[in-house]
């Protein structure tokens, strides 16, 4: 199997990075070593250890695309719902993309839209996400072996797909996929209930 081509499609890579935006939790720990930090009203004195929970930004609605069009509506993909396209801009849509485009204040720069009306594929991005999308932890500390693991991940699902068909029962009742928040910040979110399905075998 050729893995370079795999990985880099667009619409896989987009779902790879919902996936890991909604089922993950983790607790990053840093500190500042030269000198104490202030965040807001807050000082963190030099040397004190620090957590940043990835859930919070994950999770953040005035910041992710929910398809909203104001600022006041949730959107056709509200935040804790799964929604494979959030990570692909579309050459012709201008609200496409994972930021909330109509966002009043973001808080990370936000890329240039107008360079992406070039073609007709949409195309899979993680501009303007640093400090918002931290399943690997973030800045110059974060997993060594993310990119590596994306392979694996991509891979892995593209042969279990090929091998397989998987067809979800039930697949109206969204309530049992949730995450299980009793798993909050160990890593991977399972889902909150069984989650049944049917395998076969392909031909």
């Amino acid at each position: 199997m050729n893995v370079e081509p795999l990985c880099n499609m667009p619409l896989l890579q987009s779902m790879y990075a919902e996936t890991l935006r909604l089922y993950t939790s983790l607790f990053t720990l840093r500190s500042a070593p030269h000198g104490g930090l202030t965040v807001c009203d807050l000082t963190i004195p030099k040397d004190e250890l620090i957590a940043v929970d990835s859930r919070v930004s994950a999770m953040d609605s005035s910041f992710w695309n929910t398809g909203a069009t104001s600022t006041d509506n949730e959107g056709e993909h509200p935040i804790n719902h799964y929604w494979a396209e959030r990570f692909l801009v579309y050459p012709k849509d201008p609200t496409s993309g994972p930021l909330r485009f109509n966002a009043s204040k973001p808080k990370f720069p936000a890329p240039d839209r107008s360079s992406h009306i070039t073609g007709s594929e949409p195309h899979f991005t993680m501009d303007g996400l640093a400090g918002a999308w931290l399943p690997y932890g973030g800045g110059n500390r974060q997993c060594p072996g993310r990119n590596f693991a994306k392979y694996e991940i991509i891979r892995g699902f593209a042969i279990v797909l090929s091998m397989l068909d998987v067809e979800l029962l039930d697949s109206d009742d969204v309530e049992p996929r949730k995450p299980d928040m009793k798993f909050y910040g160990l890593g991977t979110l399972p889902p909150k209930g069984k989650v049944p399905f049917r395998v076969r075998r392909r031909d």
